[in-house]
């Protein structure tokens, strides 16, 4: 009996081995859980710049669509159930005066793959630029303060100082807050009327450590995020006779100011320290607006950005955010330039997938940046509505970080 009894233990465990075999072949006809989302960004905008000297005065009124953006995102766990890989698709609609072609970028376009120790990803994604997200109403709003610029490109529009191929590493220390990165990119070169050049070489590197608490903890912890990263970007240009390269530290952080769920005050700050091609400052920098708009992303500089806010959050539903940030930027070399912002900003959720914003902006740059951009103060007043969606279909993994967390800008 015993023996027929361990013969029929047998061959079940040897038909579950042949159905989890099966399992794996059936998987492959699976579809991957898919997550579609977007944010249409409409603001009608009126901008007041007041000339320089001779320069007079020039206004405009516009309505924005852009940072308008649509993402896809396909993932699958691997056969072992320890990870997850997928792809990344991303589209993004451009700014009117951008140096593209195309109203239509794709802003990710990558494959990836994670679990509880690291996460790897190659392809066109964010570049690691910068550290903290600010409250603005779209990303660019604060460029000139928040990220390192990418000195290989002469061209206007900002998704070349935001988006390139790259291939990337984080290995989460403790399975949980910690991150240490690697990453190396192929920024985006230009020649001197903004077109692509030809060269697809990687250029820039980095590595830092970024502290993070989850999204459900963010009101409830002290310290929100923290880290410092260090780039490199190699700079080749014959034609500015340039072959040098650049080094950037940016180190910032987040935190409450009380850790009241429902009624949220918070700070974050960041810092950027460039050091910059040897012999180019505000005193040498001349020629075409693209020249001059180069020349300034490869002087050496330092910014800071701080800002504080106020998130409403009734029923522990966000309905609306009040901040107020302060930027300042400094050109150390040559006759002391520097340039200062000033952005109060409001956000009211009207319902889950619509948000109201409304924004003002005040930037002052000094007679050593006036005379190169050819004024001296700007103002711009908008006031639109954001309009958000998210949608999982097949949801097999659980992963609840919302894809609209890729874009600027996302409050929960």
């Amino acid at each position: 009996m015993k023996i027929k009894y361990l013969y029929g233990v047998m061959l079940m465990m040897a038909g579950l081995g042949v159905q989890q075999a099966a399992a794996l072949e059936v998987d492959r006809e699976v579809l991957p859980r898919i997550t579609a989302g977007g944010r249409l960004v409409a603001t009608p905008a009126y901008i007041s710049e007041k000339g320089y000297k001779t320069q007079g005065d020039e206004s405009a009124n516009e309505i924005d669509v852009s940072d308008s953006s649509f993402l896809l995102r396909f993932d699958k766990r691997i056969y072992s159930n320890k990870g997850v890989a997928g792809a990344m698709l991303g589209l993004r609609k451009t700014s009117s005066d951008s140096d593209l072609p195309d109203d239509i970028f794709f802003h990710q376009l990558n494959a990836f793959f994670w679990n509880r120790d690291f996460q790897t990803l190659v392809g066109r994604t964010r570049l690691r630029n910068f550290l903290q997200e600010f409250p603005t109403a779209r990303d660019e709003d604060l460029q000139d303060y928040i990220y390192v610029p990418n000195a290989t490109s002469y061209a206007e529009n900002e998704e070349y100082q935001f988006y390139a191929p790259q291939l990337s590493f984080d290995w989460f220390v403790d399975r949980k807050r910690n991150a240490l990165s690697l990453w190396a990119a192929s920024q985006v070169e230009t020649d001197i009327t903004g077109d692509r050049t030809a060269k697809t070489d990687l250029n820039t590197a980095g590595t830092g450590w970024k502290y993070a608490v989850s999204e459900d903890l963010r009101y409830v912890e002290r310290l929100r995020e923290a880290g410092v990263f260090v780039q490199y970007q190699k700079v080749n240009d014959e034609i500015a006779g340039i072959d040098d390269g650049i080094t950037s530290v940016i180190a910032g952080a987040a935190w409450n100011l009380n850790r009241n769920p429902a009624a949220n005050w918070s700070m974050a700050a960041q810092g950027i320290y460039s050091n910059g091609i040897d012999n180019v400052d505000v005193d040498t920098i001349a020629g075409t607006e693209a020249q001059v708009r180069a020349g300034l992303r490869r002087a050496k500089f330092w910014s800071a950005v701080v800002s504080a806010s106020f998130t409403h959050r009734p029923k522990l539903l966000t309905r609306s955010r009040s901040s107020l940030t302060l930027a300042y930027k400094d050109f150390p070399e040559g006759n002391r330039a520097s340039q200062f912002s000033i952005v109060p900003s409001f956000v009211y959720r009207l319902g889950h997938v619509l948000d109201l914003t409304a924004q003002y902006s005040y930037t002052r740059w000094n007679d050593g940046l006036a005379r190169l951009t050819g004024f001296e103060a700007e103002q711009r007043v908008l006031l639109g509505l954001v309009f958000g969606f998210e949608q999982r279909f097949n949801d097999q993994i659980g992963e609840r970080d919302s894809i609209l967390n890729l874009e600027h800008g996302y409050i929960q």
